[in-house]
């Protein structure tokens, strides 16, 4: 997924630039007098005023009164913010020039709105001193007229009181008027000055260098953003890939289900849809709107299409081939301690769609290639599937009709193609045939099952929808239960776990389907602690049955190898998986 994000990124980043018209950028240059003397003092301005004076003089430039004037004189038909992305403002160095950059599809125009917007700062600034400097000759006017009032009041004062005692009071008021009027007649002066002569104001401006017409078009940078989409794509990858494995809450090993529930995996079964991913799965278990309910919809479809056996992956083969090892160890070591009849196992889950009748489709008919005498029937009276595991038509006798009278074991049970696998299917629904699943003539019929077959695998609803699954568990007695991988949270399976309890069945195992199909990859044993990698290797290889008291033996299809006392149950962390 990462390789995916970083090469879908890169190959955007690539085609956005090359396809990008090329672009052209003009450049007028103007000068801002900064060394201009004052009313007040004359020199050089310090750097830290330089510096607020300059930011100001861009921020001004980039206003939306000059560039709405530039975008009504050249009829650009945008918004002054729209406008302001293609205009650039910086000082050169720390000298008292600004460039002011355009960039346009156009080189002509580019350079026309760069002296165009020179142009209108420079008339906004000019119009800007003339409204102060007007304002402060009225007011120094004033000024200059007060203290005039003042110096003839002070003087002719002065003049009675020379003969005075006071004398010297007058005197120092007079001086005081006379220098207070000088300063408000030399402050008029200037100010009459500084609007009589424009280059002598206070940052004044003037065009330095005007645009000229741009002759090759801006480069397009490739590599730069090469880098950069690479380094965004990387992070955006790792993030993501961080946020699905926290979000993740799908079972990622047999040994998390054997530690949350305390049961023998029997089987692991990759999932052999292709067309979901695990990143689908953890964006369908969320609650986002829209989404998640598609992605849920496009799931069920998916595992809604039939798969037949000849159509499965390999891995998916291999898998069923090792549930299968697990059942036939089973069924010899029950052969062995005397016991007839077949081994008959209820297949069932705790939730609809979690994947029990695909399991006992496959897994009875890898039985039946190892040369086992199986016979598959279908107990969901409700929403029967087998049949189209094996393009079987619904229609004729099942078990519904057996159960009522209507039709003969012989009668109902239909061949497929292949040669030791009949199935059963569940025959014509009604709402009175689930009570037929708990009574007498259901049990008869399950001691009569045995008489030509090795294996009976009874298809259920789920323990968790209806009651027909306990039923048939409590008359079976031995379930194997099916648990999605996919699905977050195994509190289902506690409670199907406890409804069986109830009604005195036995959990031999579980089989885990739907797990990531890189987890049944040999190639990824190495990941496993060492003495787990021996064990499952050898149960990968032989198939292993565990006993109670820590015995296990690697077996092959047929039941015949070696018993070896080791701690196999200890390291694995499964009670039996012996089938009685």
């Amino acid at each position: 997924m990462i390789l995916f994000l970083v090469v879908v990124t890169i190959a955007s980043t690539v085609i956005t630039v090359v396809t990008r018209p090329p672009t052209y950028r003009a450049v007028a240059s103007v000068r801002v007098a900064i060394d201009s003397p004052s009313v007040a003092d004359v020199g050089r301005l310090d750097w830290f005023t330089a510096g607020i004076l300059f930011s100001t003089i861009q921020e001004t430039i980039l206003s939306r009164s000059i560039l709405q004037q530039v975008i009504e004189q050249n009829w650009l038909g945008t918004t002054p913010e729209e406008f302001r992305k293609a205009i650039g403002v910086n000082r050169v160095g720390s000298s008292n020039m600004l460039n002011i950059q355009v960039k346009s599809a156009d080189p002509e125009t580019a350079k026309k709105l760069a002296n165009d917007i020179a142009t209108a700062f420079i008339q906004y600034n000019q119009n800007l001193l003339n409204t102060q400097n007007a304002s402060s000759i009225s007011y120094y006017e004033e000024q200059v007229k007060m203290a005039e009032g003042n110096y003839k009041t002070a003087r002719e004062n002065f003049l009675k009181s020379i003969n005075e005692p006071n004398a010297r009071v007058a005197e120092n008021q007079f001086v005081t008027a006379q220098t207070a009027y000088q300063s408000a007649v030399d402050k008029r002066d200037a100010a009459a000055l500084l609007n009589r002569f424009p280059d002598l104001r206070p940052a004044s401006v003037a065009i330095a260098e005007p645009a000229v017409t741009p002759t090759q078009p801006e480069p397009r940078q490739l590599s730069r953003y090469l880098l950069l989409s690479l380094l965004v794509s990387l992070v955006l990858s790792i993030f993501i890939a961080v946020a699905i494995e926290y979000l993740d809450v799908s079972i990622k090993s047999p040994h998390q289900v054997t530690g949350e529930l305390g049961l023998a995996v029997v089987g692991v079964i990759p999932h052999f849809q292709r067309g979901l991913s695990g990143f689908a799965s953890v964006l369908a278990n969320l609650d986002l709107p829209v989404l998640s309910p598609f992605l849920r919809w496009r799931m069920r479809r998916l595992e809604a299409s039939i798969m037949s056996p000849e159509q499965l992956p390999l891995d998916s083969i291999e898998a069923f081939r090792k549930a299968r090892v697990s059942l036939a160890v089973s069924h010899r070591q029950r052969v062995l301690d005397g016991k007839s009849g077949p081994s008959t196992v209820l297949i069932t889950s705790s939730r609809p769609r979690d994947g029990k009748t695909t399991v006992t489709a496959h897994l009875g008919v890898s039985l039946s290639k190892a040369g086992y005498r199986v016979l598959l029937v279908d107990g969901d009276l409700r929403q029967s599937q087998l049949h189209l595991h094996f393009g079987l038509e619904p229609e004729g006798p099942g078990l519904s009709h057996v159960l009522q009278g209507e039709a003969t074991l012989d009668q109902a049970a239909r061949s497929t193609a292949y040669p030791h696998l009949s199935v059963v299917l569940s025959g014509t629904f009604n709402a009175n045939q689930p009570d037929y699943l708990d009574s007498d003539r259901f049990s008869e019929l399950l001691a009569h099952l045995g008489e030509n077959h090795d294996f009976v695998l009874v298809d259920s609803p789920a323990v968790g929808l209806f009651t027909d699954g306990a039923v048939l568990a409590s008359r079976i007695g031995h379930v194997l239960l099916v648990v999605d991988a996919t699905r977050p949270s195994s509190e289902n399976e506690f409670r199907t776990l406890a409804l069986l309890a109830d009604v005195g069945a036995v959990v031999e195992g579980i089989i885990v389907n739907k797990i990531d199909p890189d987890y049944v990859d040999p190639t990824k044993l190495h990941s496993l602690p060492r003495r787990l990698m021996d064990a499952r290797m050898a149960i990968e290889g032989h198939g292993t049955w565990i006993s109670p008291n820590g015995h296990f033996s690697m077996l092959d299809d047929s039941g015949s190898g070696l018993s070896t006392r080791g701690d196999g149950a200890r390291l694995l962390g499964h009670p039996s998986t012996k089938l009685n």
